[in-house]
């Protein structure tokens, strides 16, 4: 943040800028946790002392408490109905909304590469540094992360490796497989949602089930709140959970995602009529 920090925010109620008030030289709120004094604004509402975040600010002008995202006006949230086209093309996002864990917005996140040209899923706040590593690379390019039907995730060298649905996918190539794992947090999302009995089993039988590996990627989706089926419980650690939700994941494959799944609901796939 540059030094003149202060002329990029504004309240997003009364429309005027944090100014240092009294004989401090410097913006100041109490933490609400332990009363430390600090500049909310250079460390994006964390409390530099217990590091309490805090997801509203109050203007100090007004004293109206808002969201303490809105008080960056060059970062507001993506408007709701859609991204727009123009961004599209220059950047792969979700197409489901989530709460990031570092700075409690919930909006999209953007799918990028980093320098080891691993896929990565992070926060579009730009003041907000959390990612998501799926610690994957591929050569096949991501078209989008829309894993609804008729949607196209990626394309690869030739026909055989274009996907054009989630469950359509070319297990001989590794590409393939990699590109489906990295699209695996959209796949869990859609499959939550699905309410088309045919999509939703294939989905599980031939993506989920044979290749969920990422016990990091199950963590932060167990933690969203589109978990709200009939049922739906949190458990001591935060994870949201249903009982058919935690029976298909019992059933998936990869013995760390059934060891996480067992260790933290109690759902074990031994004798289970399931399959």
């Amino acid at each position: 943040m540059t030094k003149d920090y202060l002329e990029e925010i504004q309240c997003p109620k009364c429309k005027k800028r944090p100014k240092p008030s009294g004989w401090f030289s410097f913006v100041s709120w109490y933490c609400d946790k332990c009363n430390h004094r600090f500049d909310t604004f250079k460390s994006h509402g964390k409390c530099p002392k217990c590091k309490h975040p805090h997801k509203e600010t109050m203007c100090l002008t007004c004293e109206e408490v808002s969201n303490h995202l809105d008080f960056y006006p060059e970062y507001r949230l993506v408007p709701e109905k859609s991204i727009p086209k123009e961004v599209v093309k220059r950047d792969i996002f979700t197409q489901q909304r989530y709460n990031c864990p570092n700075c409690f917005s919930i909006n999209f996140l953007k799918l990028i590469e980093n320098k080891e040209s691993e896929s990565v899923y992070v926060c579009i706040n730009n003041f907000c540094d959390f990612n998501l590593n799926t610690y994957i690379t591929t050569s096949h390019k991501f078209l989008s992360l829309d894993v609804s039907y008729g949607g196209q995730l990626w394309l690869g060298n030739n026909n055989k490796c274009n996907s054009n649905y989630d469950s359509h996918v070319n297990t001989v190539c590794l590409e393939c497989i990699n590109s489906l794992k990295i699209s695996m947090l959209p796949l869990l999302t859609h499959f939550l949602s699905c309410e088309w009995g045919a999509c939703y089993n294939t989905m599980f039988d031939k993506a989920i089930k044979p290749y969920f590996d990422d016990i990091e990627i199950l963590k932060f989706f167990l933690k969203q709140d589109i978990i709200f089926k009939s049922g739906t419980y949190k458990n001591r650690n935060g994870y949201f959970m249903y009982d058919e939700l935690g029976r298909y994941l019992s059933r998936i494959k990869n013995s760390g995602v059934k060891y996480f799944v067992e260790n933290e609901f109690g759902y074990t796939n031994d004798n289970d009529a399931w399959g």
